[in-house]
């Protein structure tokens, strides 16, 4: 028969080909092995870094000159702008307002929260529906004493109390620092996006959308804004330029400004301002946030919320039901 003679000849041709792939796997994994460790142990070559990150921070003397300051990572802190929306949404709005743009993050981060499509999301989400005048409210009663804790010292100390003209350029709506610029800090202008608002009725809302020079993503309409509402129509320049380090390569005032610096990132820890060195006394409504709300805060603070509210009902009604002296001591 032939089926007999043909079998010992498909089993050799099936090993000898089980042995071939069996020293290529062997050879590439030794390769690969060879490689990974000449990899490890060569130091990797030095990252370019940019010209602006290798300056060593120098404050310049704007005694007497006319200084735009980027206010998101410059003349504050931090570059976040994550917990003021936050803030906004659940002071000005309600708590599902602030739960909707808290399950927002994700995609706000995935976008990036200081680009032009993030900060979109974040203004729909936290002022689509809300009211002018709530915002006004959030703006007077809560945010200052955030904006305060996170004022930069040495910037404001040696650059903004001896400059003659503040200028403030912002990636955040133009509505939620205005007030606290001009009222706290005497600003002399304010740029950052405009909200549309909206008349239904007798009353007055935002529609979430940006819209205006401040708030297009284009970068000569930033430009055009900057010149025509800060710097004035003729072709004047601004002496002193202040950014973060977050925003250097892209900030729409270099172009209309004689010196740029930029805010070292390892000096804003230690750099908070003291509460005796406020320009004015702060004063902060009961009953509000007493913290700031980034991601990780306010996930916390929304796991916390219904154990909060049983726990609440339990001392409510300890306190109607029992004694003083008893629900006193409880």
């Amino acid at each position: 028969m032939v089926l007999p003679t043909i079998l010992p000849k498909i089993a050799a041709h099936w090993l000898f080909t089980f042995y071939r792939a069996a020293r290529k796997l062997r050879g590439h994994a030794f390769q690969y092995c060879r490689s990974s460790s000449a990899t490890t142990t060569k130091p990797p070559p030095p990252s370019p870094v940019s010209p602006a990150a290798k300056c060593t921070v120098v404050f310049p003397d704007a005694a007497d000159k006319a200084v735009v300051f980027g206010f998101d990572g410059a003349l504050m802190r931090s570059a976040a702008l994550f917990p003021y929306f936050m803030l906004v949404a659940c002071e000005g709005g309600s708590l599902l307002r602030a739960l909707l743009l808290l399950c927002a993050f994700p995609l706000v981060w995935a976008l990036g929260e200081r680009s032009d499509a993030g900060v979109r999301v974040m203004a729909f989400v936290t002022f689509f529906g809300l009211r002018p005048r709530d915002m006004d409210l959030v703006a007077r009663a809560v945010l200052p004493k955030f904006y305060m804790e996170g004022l930069n010292a040495q910037v404001y100390s040696r650059l903004w109390l001896p400059a003659r003209r503040k200028v403030v350029v912002t990636g955040a709506p133009r509505v939620m620092v205005e007030w606290f610029l001009k009222e706290y800090m005497a600003a002399d202008v304010v740029v950052g996006g405009e909200l549309h608002v909206v008349r239904v009725g007798r009353g007055r809302y935002f529609t979430g959308m940006l819209c205006g020079p401040g708030g297009s993503a284009a970068p000569a309409l930033k430009h055009k804004a900057l010149q025509a509402e800060a710097l004035g129509t003729d072709n004047a320049m601004a002496d002193v330029a202040v950014v973060g380090n977050a925003s250097q390569l892209d900030h729409p005032c270099f172009p209309y400004c004689k010196e740029v610096y930029v805010v070292n990132r390892e000096s804003t820890k230690t750099a908070r301002l003291p509460r005796d060195r406020y320009p004015k006394p702060l004063i902060f409504h009961d009953g509000r946030l007493a913290f700031l709300p980034t991601p990780s805060a306010a996930l916390a603070f929304f796991l916390f919320l219904p154990l909060g509210v049983i726990l609440s009902v339990i001392r409510i009604s300890i306190g109607i039901l029992l004694p003083y002296k008893i629900s006193f001591g409880a």
